[in-house]
């Protein structure tokens, strides 16, 4: 099947076959198909079926004009197939390659007149493909200069659409999505379906669907023009699976290329096939190119399509309300790829991954981005105390590189990088910092082993408050982070929302028992606020909050390399940069090795020039990743 995709010779004797078939037989305009076995009944035309005749206006005023020139245009409002087997008659004898183009439109207008059946549809669906086929890669004329000639590009669109169509149907006409023919004017013709090796089969997708994007939800569209339908497959959720719990629960959303392939079967071997097709699946994301028809062509793709449907479909919950209803976990929008960079991103209060979703197209849509990088999303329950979900955020890393890298071989995945926005900064920081004994002294007046309490409580409270830095994370990008907090915290709005903002059932309970245990071992107000059930994030961004200044005190691990990109809302009446929730000198960074600031409110991750922003940093991490460079000065605190 794979010799389809790169033939050398792809359509050998196609004339004279043709011609042949052609002239064997009743005569041509009187016959509208040859013989077909008992299984496979020819379809006849619309017309004949006493529906509606075609519209003539559905079509470009080219093929219109191809044929009033050779008063063909009745004929096509009457009897369709009589008209094609006309233009392919004429093509046969004068080899106008122009007539190529207006049989590929007019068939794939035919496919669509009778949506509800499968077989009408997937037979000149084909038959569209094949003529924009030859039409596209049959051998240019000598200086031919395809550069400055526009007639390829409608062309290329009919044979993409024909395509996407062609397995909009397989379901029905082929649901193993095995080899199988299909008997239409031109003989049976014979399809078989490869895909890439590593690449999940076709018959694997819950949904294959045309790629389509929502102008509401995507401000920019990013594609490659090309040959081949742009699809999206769907895969749900296998629980089963090893990687199940770094799945999002509504499943994959993988882009994917379909492209048809044709070459007639030579007469003396051919049997009963008169052309024999391969349609071949491809993952866009990496191939750029497809050798065809002796030539090597751009491979399509809508990388903008499978985030689009995702956003559609996904319900997301921020958890500032109810916790309990909104799990935290790092989720994969693709396979794992050990040559990938892991690029994490976490969202800030009150927001969802959905916040990302300009950035993480724009980024899927930059082709040295999107090669070298993997994009993961963490999701939490915003009221949480961002230490307890920084530690999940931390221990979700390693433990998803202990199931695809037990061994710690990729390299890629000690190059991980971070973006987080707002509050999702504070849970990096708890990433990419050494605790020490800092955060634990900060709230208990005892060593760890003296605390009171049974081990599952006391085994919380050590992993929220005394951890390593993760080796994995190289640099951090903070956008909009309340380093030394908010000042909106203290206001009396701050203290209504902090007071809205739910609690976890699970972690209230353990703080309720380990301030029963540890009445004396408490500093300040603890013992009060665990018995309440603990603390809420807003209650800890206030700029005086002691966890909030002991975090912002940590080290970080030797070698992070730190990033600031920062919101000023531009008010002439304010003399203190700010993006309306965090100001300049809570979110500035001494130590960090680049600080951008952008015409923003506090939602910075959307402005284009952050985007671009982000963009040069990942370049510039890219190359150093690839020269092996170690920073010169080890990251710090400030």
């Amino acid at each position: 099947m794979l010799r389809a995709a790169y033939r050398s010779n792809p359509l050998p004797n196609r004339r004279n076959f043709l011609t042949a078939a052609l002239l064997c037989g009743p005569m041509w305009l009187g016959c509208l198909g040859i013989g077909s076995p008992p299984e496979a009944p020819v379809l006849t035309a619309p017309a004949e079926r006493g529906r509606a005749a075609l519209d003539p206006s559905m079509m470009t005023e080219e093929s219109a004009q191809v044929l009033r020139v050779r008063y063909l245009d009745h004929v096509w409002v009457r009897t369709p197939t009589a008209a094609l087997s006309s233009l392919h008659h004429t093509y046969l004898r004068t080899q106008n390659r122009n007539l190529l183009a207006t049989e590929a439109e007019l068939s794939l207008n035919f496919a669509r007149q009778l949506p509800q059946d499968p077989q009408h549809v997937a037979k000149w669906s084909l038959i569209a493909a094949w003529r924009a086929h030859e039409y596209l890669l049959s051998p240019l004329d000598e200086g031919y200069l395809t550069a400055f000639d526009n007639r390829f590009s409608p062309t290329l669109s009919v044979y993409n659409e024909a395509v996407a169509e062609y397995v909009a149907q397989l379901p029905e006409i082929d649901p193993l999505f095995a080899t199988h023919r299909l008997d239409t004017m031109f003989g049976i013709v014979e399809t078989s379906i490869w895909c890439e090796p590593g690449r999940p089969h076709p018959r694997d997708y819950d949904e294959l669907l045309a790629a389509s994007t929502d102008d509401d939800l995507l401000r920019n569209h990013h594609l490659r023009r090309g040959i081949g339908a742009s699809l999206v497959g769907v895969r749900e959720l296998d629980l089963d699976a090893e990687d199940a719990p770094f799945v999002s629960a509504d499943g994959v959303f993988d882009p994917t290329t379909a492209v048809l392939d044709f070459y007639p079967q030579e007469q003396a071997d051919a049997g009963d096939v008169a052309l024999s097709v391969s349609l071949s699946f491809w993952d866009p994301r990496d191939n750029t190119e497809l050798g065809i028809a002796q030539r090597r062509v751009p491979l399509a793709a809508d990388f903008s399509a499978p985030l689009a449907l995702r956003a559609s479909r996904v319900q997301l919950r921020n958890g500032i309300m109810n916790p309990d209803r909104a799990a935290a976990a790092l989720h994969m929008l693709q396979t794992y790829d050990p040559d990938r960079i892991p690029l994490i991103m976490v969202h800030g209060l009150r927001s969802t991954p959905r916040a990302w979703l300009q950035l993480t197209n724009d980024l899927l849509g930059d082709e040295e981005i999107r090669s070298r990088y993997q994009i993961w999303h963490f999701s939490y329950p915003t009221a949480l105390p961002y230490l307890w979900t920084g530690g999940i955020l931390r221990r979700s890393i390693r433990d998803l590189r202990e199931l695809v890298d037990p061994e710690k071989q990729h390299a890629a995945f000690d190059a991980s990088v971070i973006v987080a926005h707002s509050m999702g900064g504070l849970l990096a920081r708890a990433v990419v910092s050494d605790s020490r004994a800092t955060l634990w002294d900060t709230i208990f007046t005892v060593p760890p082993e003296e605390a009171q309490g049974t081990e599952e409580d006391l085994r919380t409270m050590r992993q929220t408050l005394l951890f390593d830095a993760e080796p994995a994370v190289s640099r951090v990008v903070f956008m909009a982070t309340p380093h030394r907090g908010s000042k909106i915290a203290d206001t009396t709005l701050g203290r209504i929302a902090s007071g809205l903002a739910g609690r976890s059932s699970q972690l209230s309970s353990t703080l309720q028992r380990i301030a029963e245990a540890n009445r004396e071992n408490l500093r300040g107000d603890y013992y009060r606020l665990f018995s309440r059930g603990g603390p809420t994030s807003i209650t800890a961004l206030g700029p005086q909050h002691p966890v909030l200044v002991a975090l912002s005190e940590l080290p970080m691990r030797e070698g992070v390399r730190v990033h600031s990109i920062l919101g000023d809302r531009g008010r002439f009446d304010d003399p203190v940069p700010s993006d309306g929730v965090v100001d300049y000198e809570s979110a500035h960074l001494d130590f960090a090795e680049s600080e951008r600031i952008v015409p923003a409110f506090h939602a910075v991750y959307e402005h284009p020039l952050a985007i671009a922003e982000v963009k040069r940093i990942l370049r510039r991490h890219l190359a150093e990743h690839q020269d092996g460079e170690t920073p010169t000065q080890p990251s710090g605190a400030n």
